[in-house]
């Protein structure tokens, strides 16, 4: 057996004096040693790349999702700077932060001036003012239309009654009209103070916690 291993260790060192063996085993050898850096060096490699694109391809799905909110908020931004003016009116014609009981009157005492009438009286129904003990007016609470009552008593002449009956279908604040009444004031001996006297009658509105408004004011809500 000795003998036999050592003719086999002369045999191949004979083999592997051809040039031919020399250059296939070192073609083979350096595939193996190429086979084992991507086995064990290269493919740890190429696993992170992969996540690494992965990572990427995610980055700009984010990427596009917040480009698309921008996008979205600019637009926000715009028609909230178109809506801003807007909302003043629809706070002057239902109030949400008051009653508005003394707007609503300066407002009436304005269009008497301009339509050449005297104001007799305004009467507006009872109102819950803003305290400590009860904020029926805060943001926070759910608000309802409320209705705030007016009783307005002008005189003048026909022309400037009608007048001010056409200004109050142009007030800022939303206001229903009720009832008109009209009638002549004066005496037939004295012709010269004949005028024409208007009750207006309606209902302004404005939003609040209607049930602190009943809290605080039973008599709403027996009515």
């Amino acid at each position: 057996m000795t003998q036999q291993r050592r003719r086999y260790q002369l045999d191949l060192r004979r083999y592997y004096r051809i040039p031919s063996v020399r250059v296939s085993l070192g073609i083979v050898l350096s595939l193996f040693i190429i086979a084992f850096f991507l086995i064990f060096a290269i493919r740890p490699t190429f696993a992170t790349i992969a996540k690494l694109y992965k990572e990427i391809e995610e980055s700009q799905k984010t990427l596009t999702t917040l480009e698309a909110k921008v996008k979205s908020l600019i637009k926000a931004n715009d028609l909230m700077t178109k809506i801003t003016p807007l909302l003043e009116k629809i706070d002057a014609g239902i109030p949400t932060s008051e009653a508005g009981v003394q707007d609503l009157a300066a407002s009436i005492e304005a269009m008497a001036a301009q339509a050449g009438v005297s104001v007799e009286s305004v009467t507006v129904g009872e109102s819950l003012l803003n305290s400590t003990i009860a904020k029926p007016y805060a943001a926070d609470k759910k608000g309802e239309v409320i209705e705030l009552p007016y009783t307005i008593r002008v005189s003048g002449t026909f022309h400037n009654c009608m007048q001010m009956l056409q200004n109050m279908f142009r007030i800022a604040r939303i206001a229903s009209i009720e009832n008109v009444s009209i009638s002549k004031e004066g005496t037939k001996k004295q012709v010269t103070t004949i005028s024409t006297g208007m009750t207006i009658t309606g209902q302004a509105y404005y939003v609040a916690n209607k049930n602190l408004i009943e809290k605080a004011m039973p008599e709403t809500k027996a009515k």
